[in-house]
């Protein structure tokens, strides 16, 4: 059966992409968690393939290192297992599960939090490197802390976090030096340049899930996320997936009217859009009043009219 984001010309409403400040929360958390949490998959199909892309990056170049590869090669496979360690504690988490109800198992995070040891072997003989080595292992750690803070102050009925991560990383300025244009034939410098790439999307991922938990739902300051809206209902364009079949309330803010709707919604389908590289979730409004309707109309009509107008620039 065709949604009515696929209908094409037997749709009830007209819709059109455009661009939307928007947040969508769960209505609720998930039953008899340990946690509170929604149960949103924050490594969807999506997600996955740009997390292989830069694996298969990282290996590529690994192999290509001519210097010390016997020596540094284990290093790069302690960093793939310690953040592939994180992912999972992410999706735990997520789902309202806690490594502190098994000794066994918050043993081994505490054992993983304090990063990758054996980098202090190459201190000495190949301080660059080490220092590279370094500077991620800190970020690392310090999500890893910041994850183990979310387990420790959480409530199954509230979750809470510490304090804000650092917005910027030593490791963000030097893997910087390292993109492909600068170092293009140099291995080492690319599997450097990549593994920090497999790491972000670990930390991306888990920000994503900090940000639904603990931001406003008030879209004013949030960024402009692709919609396909419509009177009838709205296709968000995110990297993450929503339950299946949940509701939802969809706050949308339109600028360009200042007019702030909220809208019972629920999740209809949810599918990977490979163009995007984006999960769409498509949402239908639950009895949406008709002057909400009214101003997403208007907002359609305002943004045709204004793409019409740069077009004939």
């Amino acid at each position: 059966m065709a949604f009515w984001f696929e209908k094409d010309d037997m749709r009830r409403f007209r819709r059109l992409n455009l661009p939307v400040k928007a947040v969508i929360r769960p209505e609720e958390g998930i039953q008899d968690a340990h946690i509170f949490a929604y149960g949103i998959d924050y490594f969807p199909p999506t997600v996955q393939t740009r997390i292989q892309k830069s694996k298969k990056a990282l290996w590529h170049w690994v192999h290509h290192i001519q210097d010390q590869q016997e020596v540094l090669e284990p290093f790069f496979k302690d960093f793939e297992q310690y953040i592939a360690f994180f992912g999972d504690w992410v999706n735990q988490l997520a789902n309202g599960q806690s490594p502190r109800l098994n000794r066994k198992h918050w043993i081994a995070f505490h054992s993983y939090a304090k990063g990758v040891q054996r980098i202090q072997s190459i201190n000495q003989s190949a301080p660059k490197t080490f220092q590279y080595f370094d500077a991620l292992n800190h970020k690392m750690i310090l999500y890893f802390q910041h994850l183990a803070g979310c387990f420790e102050g959480s409530t199954p009925h509230r979750f809470k976090t510490p304090s804000a991560l650092p917005n910027q990383f030593v490791i963000d300025a030097k893997a910087k030096r390292f993109e492909p244009d600068t170092f293009q034939n140099v291995p080492l410098a690319q599997a450097l340049y990549h593994l920090n790439a497999l790491l972000s999307h670990y930390f991306i991922a888990y920000q994503h899930l900090i940000d639904d938990m603990t931001l406003p739902q008030t879209p004013h300051a949030r960024p402009e996320l692709e919609v396909n809206l419509s009177e009838g209902g709205a296709a968000i364009f995110v990297p993450k997936r929503f339950r299946a079949s949940g509701r939802c309330k969809v706050t949308i803010y339109f600028s360009g009217l200042n007019q702030l709707l909220e809208m019972q919604s629920v999740l209809v389908r949810r599918m990977s859009d490979s163009r995007k590289n984006l999960e769409c979730n498509a949402f239908d409004f639950v009895f949406p009043n008709a002057h909400y309707q009214h101003l997403i109309q208007l907002e359609i009509d305002r943004y045709e009219v204004a793409q019409s107008k740069k077009a004939y620039r």
